[in-house]
C-alpha cells in the first residue's frame, strides 16, 4: 500500500500524472501498484495509481522511470516534478488519433478488401468465360490467396520489430501493383500466381493493424476503433458491387469490363501507398499532429500501459513468446476466429453468385450485394460501442452470431426469394459484428506487446485456414441455392455460439480465482490495467 503521511513530502520524490482533477489534500481510498518497467525491482514498483473514490484518479511515477533525455523527464524537471492533465484532454488526444491514424489506416483497410474481394465480381463480369475456367479452377484461385496470406502471417511481428513507416508503404504499393496487374492475365494460372503474391503482401498489413492500434488505445477504448476500422470491410464489399455494376453497364467499347474492374480498384491502392510514406505513424511520441502537451500526455499514457514510451521498432521478449504459445486463451480465440472467418470471408466472393441463384441477372446480383453490407456497418458500430461501454465481449459475440444463425436459416429454408434475401440482412451483419468482437477480445487479455503480437500471429496463421474450408462450401455444382454450404455454415455458427459462451464462463471463473488471490478489483482499474502479471489485472469477459 501507499505510505501514509505528508503528501508534500511524497511529491518531492515522485512525478504526478493526473487523469481528472486531483486535489492533493483529499486522502486516497485505494492505491494500486504496477510493475511495468523491467529495470525496477519488486520493492520499487511503479507507477502507483491513487483513486479517491470520487472519480479522481492519479498516476504517480518515480522520477527514475523516465528516460534521462526524454521529453517527460525534461518537462517534469521544469514543472515541480509534475505532469498533470484532465480527462477532457485525453478525449481530445483520442480524437486526434482517430482523425489522423484511424481514418487513414481504415482507408487502407478498405482498399485491401476491395482488392482481395473483387475477384467475385470479376467472375460475373465475364472473367470466367474469357479465361475458360473449368472444374474447380476458380475455387483454387480463391484458395491460393489464403495460402500466401497464411504462410506470411509472421509479418505481423514486423510491426513490433521494425518501425511501421519503414515497411508499411512498400507493402501497400506491392499489393496495389499486383492487384492492378490482374487486369493483364491471359489464363487462370497467371491469375493464380498473382493471387498468391497478393495474399503475401496483405498478410503483412491487415492482421498487424489490430496490434498497431494497441500502441495508441487502451483496452477500454479499442473495440470502438476496431469496429470503425472493420466497418470498411463491408463498405468495400458494398462499393465494390456498385463499381462492378457501373463498369459492367458502362465500360467503354473495346475494354473488357472485368479487366477495367481490376484497374479501377487497384490504382487507388498505389496512390495510398505513396501517401503512406508520409502518413504512417510509428508510436504516440512521434505523432507530428499533436501539440507538445498532447505528446507528453501520449507518452505518459503509453508508459502507464506498457512500461515504455516507445512501442514500434523494438525487439521481442523470448519468454513472453513462449508464454503466448502455451496460453490457452490465445488458442481459444483462434478457434473462435477460425469458425467466424469460415463464415465471413467467403461472403464477398460468393454472395453475388448466391443472389444470382435467387433469380436475378448477373448485373442485378452485383448491385444487390451492397445493402446487406451497409446494414453490417451499423451493426458493427453499435455492437462495438456497447461492448466498450460495458467492457464485455462474450455477450455481444454470442448475440451477433445468434442474429447470423437466424439469417442462415432463412437462406436455407425460405420458399420465397424475398425471405432468402432478407436472411442476408441478418447473416451478413451478424458475422461481421462477431468478427470485430473476436479481434478486440484477442488483444484484451494478453498483457504485453510481445504476447499480443504473437497472439495475433497464432490467431491468423491457424484461424485463417477457416476461409480455405469455407471456400469449398460453395462449389458451382451446388448452384443456384447453395443449401449444403448454407446449412454447414449454420452449424458452424451454432458451434461458435456455444464455444464462445463456454469460453466466457471460463474467463469468469479465472477472474474469481484472481479475486480470491488478490481481493476484489475496482472496475475502473480493470479498464486501464493491461499487464496480466499484476494484481489489478482482470480478464475481459
Amino acid at each position: 500500500m501507499f505510505p501514509t503521511g505528508s503528501t508534500d513530502k511524497l511529491e518531492r520524490d515522485l512525478v504526478t500524472v493526473t487523469v481528472e482533477k486531483y486535489n492533493p489534500s483529499t486522502p486516497s481510498s485505494s492505491v494500486e501498484k504496477f510493475s511495468h518497467v523491467e529495470e525496477l525491482s519488486q520493492d520499487d514498483l511503479a507507477p502507483q495509481k491513487i483513486d479517491n473514490g470520487e472519480g479522481q484518479i492519479t498516476f504517480i511515477y518515480k522520477q527514475s522511470q523516465f528516460p534521462p533525455d526524454s521529453e517527460l523527464a525534461r518537462y517534469a524537471a521544469n514543472n515541480d516534478d509534475k505532469i498533470t492533465y484532465t480527462q477532457s484532454e485525453v478525449k481530445k488526444l483520442l480524437r486526434q488519433y482517430d482523425k489522423h491514424i484511424l481514418t487513414f489506416v481504415s482507408f487502407l483497410y478498405f482498399l485491401s478488401h476491395l482488392d482481395r474481394g473483387n475477384i467475385g465480381n470479376a467472375k460475373l463480369a465475364g472473367m470466367q468465360k474469357d479465361l475458360n475456367f473449368e472444374g474447380r479452377q476458380f475455387e483454387l484461385i480463391v484458395i491460393m490467396f489464403f495460402v500466401g496470406y497464411i504462410c506470411f502471417q509472421w509479418g505481423i511481428l514486423l510491426w513490433k520489430i521494425v518501425k511501421p513507416s519503414h515497411f508499411v508503404p512498400w507493402i501497400i504499393l506491392g499489393w496495389g501493383i499486383v492487384s492492378t496487374c490482374c487486369a493483364a492475365v491471359q489464363n487462370w494460372k497467371q491469375l493464380l500466381v498473382l493471387r498468391v503474391i497478393l495474399g503475401i503482401f496483405e498478410a503483412c498489413f491487415s492482421p498487424g493493424i489490430y496490434y498497431y492500434f494497441s500502441f495508441f488505445y487502451h483496452r477500454e477504448e479499442i473495440a470502438k476503433r476496431i469496429g470503425g476500422f472493420q466497418c470498411f470491410s463491408p463498405i468495400s464489399s458494398a462499393i465494390s458491387g456498385v463499381i462492378a455494376y457501373g463498369i459492367t453497364n458502362h465500360a467503354p467499347k473495346g475494354i473488357v469490363p472485368w479487366r477495367l474492374l481490376f484497374i479501377v480498384e487497384g490504382a487507388p491502392t498505389i496512390l495510398g501507398g505513396l501517401i503512406a510514406f508520409f502518413a504512417i505513424i510509428n508510436s504516440p511520441h512521434s505523432c507530428w499532429f499533436l501539440s507538445e502537451k498532447q505528446k507528453l500526455i501520449a507518452q505518459a499514457r503509453t508508459l502507464g500501459q506498457s512500461g515504455s514510451v516507445n512501442r514500434g521498432g523494438h525487439g521481442l521478449n523470448k519468454k513472453e513468446i513462449i508464454a503466448a504459445l502455451l496460453d490457452f486463451k490465445i488458442w481459444a480465440n483462434t478457434i473462435l476466429f477460425f469458425c467466424i472467418t469460415m463464415c465471413q470471408v467467403p461472403l464477398p466472393i460468393f454472395l453475388p453468385s448466391i443472389i444470382e441463384g435467387m433469380g436475378y441477372q448477373n448485373i442485378e446480383a452485383q448491385g444487390m450485394t451492397s445493402p446487406p453490407y451497409l446494414v453490417a456497418v451499423i451493426a458493427i458500430l453499435t455492437v462495438c460501442y456497447f461492448s466498450d461501454r460495458y467492457l464485455k465481449r462474450a455477450f455481444f459475440l454470442v448475440a451477433s452470431l445468434a442474429l447470423a444463425a437466424v439469417g442462415y436459416i432463412l437462406l436455407a429454408v425460405s420458399p420465397v426469394t424475398g425471405g432468402r434475401y432478407f436472411g442476408l440482412y441478418l447473416a451478413v451483419p451478424g458475422v461481421y459484428a462477431a468478427l470485430a468482437m473476436i479481434m478486440a477480445w484477442t488483444g484484451d487479455n494478453q498483457g504485453s506487446d510481445s504476447k499480443r503480437g504473437v497472439g495475433y500471429v497464432i490467431l491468423h496463421v491457424f484461424g485463417m485456414t477457416g476461409p480455405i474450408v469455407g471456400t469449398f462450401l460453395f462449389p458451382d455444382s451446388e448452384r443456384p441455392h447453395y443449401r449444403k454450404g448454407i446449412w454447414v455454415t449454420f452449424g458452424i455458427v451454432i458451434f461458435t455460439i456455444v464455444f464462445g459462451a463456454v469460453y466466457g464462463l471460463y474467463l469468469f471463473r479465472e477472474n474469481k480465482k484472481l479475486d480470491k488471490k488478490h481481493g476484489p478489483a475496482d472496475p475502473k482499474k480493470i479498464r486501464t490495467c493491461s499487464d496480466d502479471t499484476q494484481k489489478d489485472f482482470r480478464y475481459v469477459i
